[in-house]
């Protein structure tokens, strides 16, 4: 992530395939602490915190629906949650993360 943005979380440039996105607010009732990564057609891949709950998760944030796939996670596995969003936004923008 190296350029910086403010958006909204109602800002559809969030769900633009392969933009990366630092969260850090939860101000807007949407993410609190984490970052996405756009994959497209109203779609974002998010890890990190939630408001209302105990670690962080992974999910899709559609833009009408929210859809969990990993929650509590800790320690090493947040750190690999993490890497993940890197991995993802390398492989959609066709770079090399390592």
């Amino acid at each position: 992530m190296t350029d910086q943005i403010a958006l909204s979380a109602n800002d559809t440039r969030l769900y633009q395939r392969g933009l990366t996105a630092a969260h850090s607010s939860d101000d807007d009732g949407m993410c609190d602490l984490g970052a996405s990564v756009g994959l497209g057609n109203g779609n974002m891949l998010y890890v990190g915190e939630r408001p209302g709950r105990d670690g962080w998760c992974i999910c899709v944030y559609r833009q009408s629906e929210t859809i969990s796939i990993a929650e509590g996670l800790e320690g090493e596995q947040r750190e690999a949650a993490m890497d993940l969003i890197d991995e993802v936004a390398a492989a959609i923008n066709g770079s090399d993360t390592t």
